[in-house]
């Protein structure tokens, strides 16, 4: 017996040596096979040491190869052994393991709760940084450091982030530590906190303000030199230590921000040093896609894109360098035996002769990308090569294959889109170029079959169109909003109040890049189509214009309709007809995109406003809205308003001195409400009341600011505090019955950004993600007067019996016409969600 046990282990020790051959030499898959051959004999042997070692290697090898969930349970087992041998030096080393595998995945809470689960000011006991610190294990500290560090970045929590890198960076000094890495995830957190000023800074300048778009320009050059700086002392580290691999990461990290620069003296050098290096590696995945970078980064333009692209990549010019390179990472992800690597090689030479217009090498390469994706379990590039085929077909007059394409690429999707949200946080402008278009050339090649212009629409195509572009709205506020809360769509069977009685119209609107399509659902009758034969930049300057002289009421100047007008032509006349015949008495608008930020009330067609003529409502999808008539026996109010002035983030928000009025209002209207001021408008507050679940209305008459991020939204509170959206989103969550919903969320006061469609998304998701049903809110600042009078005029038509939310809207806004003639006045209050 014993020299069989002796046996085992001499065939053990060999079948691991061979894995660290294999796993060196970047042959992950046959590594594999020899280490689990290994972990039979000394499972057989009952070798606790040795299982553990090899546990440890096949994690390492299943990580390489993206099977992260046959990672996570090596380990797990490995975790198991140490615990059973007492080890805890490598029970924690092995937590920040495996959380770094929950990082791979998005999944950042699982991460910290294994890296530092906060207990009140300091990390719990069983925290792998709690571990390494209580065991003297500098090396486990670091890694733990580096871990929350990378994790804080994903999540886009970059100041967090930073400080722990500066902790690790520190620590690894001090005992003489590696600290390449640590800087590595440094400057990419620099280089993350860059970018998102930039976009800031573009929102601002926008709506015009450029006092505080300098400041935040000039911090984000800041941060690029910080990384430039942390990217350069990496390069210098690996140098030193010969550590080719390191020194290709600090070089490819670098030349993004040298093009941002536009420094093209160092970004080539950068380039081509390594390049060099790139030869001298062995082969391995991290080969692979370091030469898959370094081809993306030749071909890429030398200075950032400015316009956005509705319809996808864009084909840069052709570099033989380049294509050398993905031919090399081809021919390396083979040899290793890696398909997940291979699979993006494929797909990027795909895209290659794409822009070639070879198209029948472009399809066998895409092709041959998609059968190597679906070979491994995490399908992240499935939906691009899905994708790229159905770009390809069309090219090729396809247009049946194109569609086919197009399907299954929104399928596969629909299936990871939570995990792609998750794992790409701190990128979600990204959707915009790599998941967005996708929905729109389905939706155009397929209105491209569609009937002529304002004639019927096929009901098949009509349903794939309007499809579509409800499932893009679902990922586009999923992607807004970048956190773990899965918004969905409702069943079809809770569409009410669209039959052949209800005297409502859908107006459904879609972007392209060339021309914008309007599409009507009358009651009871096939959709019409019409189009706009405008392009992007031409719809959204003009949107733009219509907005600035709508929020100029203020001026002495007569406000002139011409733009108006030229908005009625597109949305409206076209069906004005149909609308008399169908008896419609309420329109509601699915918009899209720019198309956020224009209220529809004050669209006129030369004799009257489109408020004169009916109720109208917005909802960012109807997927996501249930018109439900609202209980009006139920009817209570939570109001809190703000009449003091207030500095929340250096920003001065002067005082609504008539918020008192408006309150009042609604106490005399409705007794059973409760009204709190200034001091008491406070978040724990709202929390109190709102859990003894007797209102159904949330009425905030204060600032509130949405940007082109979700924490740029936020709600003004009293003690000169703020309520971000996401923040907002937990109380009403956690503080209602959920089976009985809020009805309304009115916010008055708001502001917008003009041009920012994506600070008109986040308006547009409030009644999603705070799970209330409808949000009666304004698109941009009026007088408080006004809105008093306003507020008064909509409760006092609430109340009546027949008269939905749409309707009363309407009165409101009609009696506030009779005195105030400039729609600035009125326009800008738009009810979203739930109309009845």
């Amino acid at each position: 017996m014993a020299a069989q046990v002796a046996d085992q282990a001499i065939n053990g020790d060999q079948q691991v040596q061979q894995g660290v051959k294999a796993y060196q030499q970047g042959a992950f898959l046959d590594a594999i096979t020899y280490w689990q051959t290994a972990l039979k004999h000394y499972k057989q042997a009952k070798d606790g040491n040795q299982i553990a070692l090899i546990e440890e290697n096949l994690a390492r090898a299943y990580q390489q190869v993206g099977q992260h969930t046959e990672a996570l349970q090596h380990w797990q087992a490995a975790k198991q052994f140490y615990h059973q041998l007492g080890d805890q030096q490598q029970l924690g080393r092995m937590s920040t393991e495996q959380a770094q595998t929950y990082r791979h995945l998005g999944q950042y809470q699982r991460a910290i709760a294994l890296l530092c689960t906060p207990a009140a000011t300091q990390c719990s006991s069983e925290s792998s940084l709690t571990i390494a610190q209580d065991q003297g294990d500098v090396t486990g500290e670091v890694a733990a450091l580096g871990t929350l560090g990378e994790v804080s970045r994903l999540q886009a929590e970059y100041d967090l982030a930073i400080d722990w890198l500066n902790q690790g960076l520190a620590l690894a000094q001090k005992h003489d530590r590696s600290t390449i890495d640590l800087l590595n995830s440094l400057g990419n957190t620099y280089t993350s906190r860059a970018q998102l000023r930039d976009r800031k800074a573009a929102s601002l300048r926008i709506v015009g303000d450029d006092d505080q778009a300098k400041p935040l320009m000039a911090k984000a050059n800041q941060d690029r030199a910080q990384a430039i700086d942390a990217f350069e002392t990496s390069l210098r580290l690996a140098r030193q230590t010969q550590n080719l691999a390191a020194q290709v990461r600090s070089l490819l990290n670098s030349i993004s921000i040298y093009k941002r620069l536009a420094d093209i003296t160092q970004m080539q050098q950068a380039q081509a040093t390594a390049r060099s290096i790139l030869e001298k590696l062995p082969d391995s995945q991290a080969k692979v896609f370091a030469a898959l970078t370094l081809a993306q980064v030749q071909l890429a333009p030398t200075s950032e894109a400015t316009a956005v692209s509705l319809s996808g990549p864009v084909c840069l010019a052709t570099i033989e360098q380049s294509q050398g390179l993905m031919e090399t990472a081809l021919a390396v992800a083979r040899r290793i035996g890696d398909r997940r690597s291979e699979s993006f090689a494929l797909g990027q030479l795909g895209h290659f002769w794409e822009c070639q217009q070879d198209y029948d090498t472009a399809l066998a390469r895409t092709l041959e990308a998609q059968a190597a994706a679906e070979t491994f379990e995490n399908r992240d590039s499935l939906y691009l090569w899905q994708w790229q085929a159905g770009r390809i077909y069309d090219a090729n007059n396809q247009h049946s294959n194109a569609l086919i394409a197009y399907r299954q690429a929104l399928d596969t999707l629909d299936s990871i889109r939570n995990e792609i949200v998750a794992a790409n946080r701190d990128q979600r402008l990204d959707f915009r170029e790599t998941i967005e278009p996708i929905y729109r050339q389905l939706a155009s090649l397929s209105l491209s079959q569609a009937s002529l212009n304002l004639e019927s629409v096929d009901p098949e195509i009509a349903e794939t169109v309007l499809g579509t572009m409800d499932r893009l709205q679902l990922a586009l506020l999923q992607n807004y909003f970048g956190n773990d809360c899965v918004i969905t769509a409702l069943p079809s069977t809770e569409y009410e109040g669209l039959d052949q009685t209800s005297r409502t119209a859908v107006f459904n609107t879609i972007l392209f890049q060339d021309r914008m399509a309007v599409i009507v659902t009358l009651p009871g009758q096939p959709q019409k189509l019409a189009w706009v034969e405008d392009d992007f930049p031409t719809v959204k300057q003009t949107i733009n214009h219509y907005r600035r002289e709508l929020e100029r009421h203020f001026s002495l100047t007569p406000y002139n309709k011409r733009l108006s007008q030229q908005l009625y032509g597109w949305f409206i006349k076209p069906f004005a007809a149909d609308l008399v015949q169908a008896k419609i008495e309420t329109l509601v608008f699915v918009q899209d995109g720019i198309l956020r930020t224009v209220p529809m009330a004050s669209l006129h067609d030369g004799q009257r406003y489109l408020i004169e003529t009916y109720a109208i409502t917005t909802t960012p999808s109807l997927a996501l809205t249930a018109p439900q008539a609202l209980a009006k026996e139920r009817l209570s109010i939570l109001a809190l308003g703000l009449t003091e002035s207030a500095t929340v983030n250096g920003q001065y928000f002067p005082p609504l001195d008539h918020v008192q009025t408006e309150l009042n209002h609604i106490s005399s209207q409705l007794p059973d409400s409760q009204v709190f001021l200034n001091q008491e408008f406070t978040s724990d507050l709202m929390a109190q009341v709102l859990q003894t679940n007797r209102h159904n209305i949330v009425h905030l008459a204060t600032h509130a600011e949405f940007g082109p991020e979700p924490e740029d939204t936020f709600l003004v509170t009293g003690n000169n505090s703020k309520l971000t959206l996401n923040a907002f989103d937990t109380l009403i969550r956690e503080n209602t019955d959920q089976s009985r919903p809020l009805d309304l969320l009115i916010l008055t006061a708001c502001q917008t950004a003009v041009g920012d469609d994506r600070a008109a998304l986040g308006l547009a998701g409030v009644a999603i993600q705070a799970g209330t049903k409808s949000v009666l809110a304004s698109l941009w600042s009026i007088n408080d007067q006004t809105t008093a009078q306003f507020v008064d005029h909509f409760y006092t038509a609430l109340r009546q019996p027949g008269v939905s939310k749409a309707k009363a809207l309407q009165m409101a806004q009609l009696e506030i016409l009779k005195t105030r003639k400039h729609p600035g006045y009125w326009s800008s209050f738009i009810l979203i969600g739930n109309w009845l």
